[in-house]
């Protein structure tokens, strides 16, 4: 058993929380082709999955490192954002993402959490692949982002 197979802990999410938030991440073309889910979001968290589909591997397993930073920059901020009222949408500024394990598996499941939230925000991201029903912690990140209102 790998070392970083861990107890998934999902976070507490609101139902309807911030939809203008969830409308604009999955209104993005990159998401629509990524076939990242927006499973929920709560004050400061989300919970967000993507599938491995072959051609997002570099050898037909793993997951390209590149898209699992992909993920990880969609989980984080949008937990950040999470924490502004509705109007609010953010531009990321920087991330920094730590692959721990190769990515094979059925899906991925990112869970942000924020960690600041004022003119920038800062928050984190674990992600876990998911094989056969069981979480592997594959990468954990970073990122910071700028947040803007909508009309202004």
């Amino acid at each position: 058993m790998s070392s970083n197979r861990a107890v998934m802990t999902l976070p507490q999410i609101v139902p309807g929380h911030r939809r203008d938030l969830v409308s604009f991440i999955e209104g993005m073309p990159a998401t629509r082709s990524l076939e990242i889910k927006v499973v929920g979001l709560g004050e400061g968290v989300s919970v967000l999955e993507m599938p491995i589909r072959r051609e997002f591997t570099v050898d037909g397993r793993i997951l390209q490192a590149g898209l699992v930073g992909v993920l990880a920059d969609y989980a984080a901020v949008s937990a950040a954002t999470a924490t502004r009222p509705a109007g609010w949408l953010p531009a990321t500024t920087g991330f920094d993402v730590h692959n721990l394990e190769p990515a094979v598996g059925e899906k991925v499941i990112a869970i942000g959490n924020a960690i600041r939230s004022k003119q920038f925000g800062l928050a984190s991201a674990d992600l876990f692949v998911m094989l056969e029903g069981e979480p592997t912690l594959c990468a954990t990140a970073l990122a910071t982002c700028r947040f803007f209102q909508i009309g202004s």
